[in-house]
């Protein structure tokens, strides 16, 4: 049971601050709190949409690594009572560093859509790029 709640954890994280970076991104440029990049900080425009996008890619990673985790954790579960192997200490240990791992890998993999999508919506100056079709989306 420890285990299952240790891996919560990080998907709870990403699902919790997920949703508060998108719907109440940091109302000011700062760099204790949000989204902070060389893109995102630019100006105030780079800085709402890099952490309203950030926070949705945040919160849907959350939800699947959560999904991920109790799938895992579950099959595991019943793989080991099937087979009478029974989950030892060091092959539990192993799992949820594992698991943990992907989850942070998960964690730092979702910088790249959010400075893509910062790249494509503004230049290099922090203005929009084609502003006409980026009010009609």
């Amino acid at each position: 049971m420890l285990m299952f709640l240790i891996l919560l954890i990080i998907p709870l994280i990403m699902i919790v601050f997920g949703s508060l970076l998108e719907k109440k991104p940091p109302k000011r440029i700062n760099y204790f709190i949000g989204y902070r990049t060389t893109r995102s900080i630019k100006n105030m425009d780079t800085w709402k949409f890099a952490n309203e996008h950030a926070g949705r890619t945040w919160r849907l990673a959350g939800w699947i690594a959560l999904g991920v985790s109790i799938i895992a954790t579950i099959a595991v579960n019943v793989l080991s009572r099937i087979d009478k192997l029974g989950m030892d200490f060091g092959f539990a240990l192993y799992f949820v560093a594992a698991l943990l791992g992907a989850q942070f890998i998960t964690l730092i993999v979702t910088i790249f859509p959010t400075e893509s999508a910062l790249k494509k919506t503004f230049d290099k100056n922090g203005k929009r790029i084609n502003s006409k079709k980026q009010r009609v989306k």
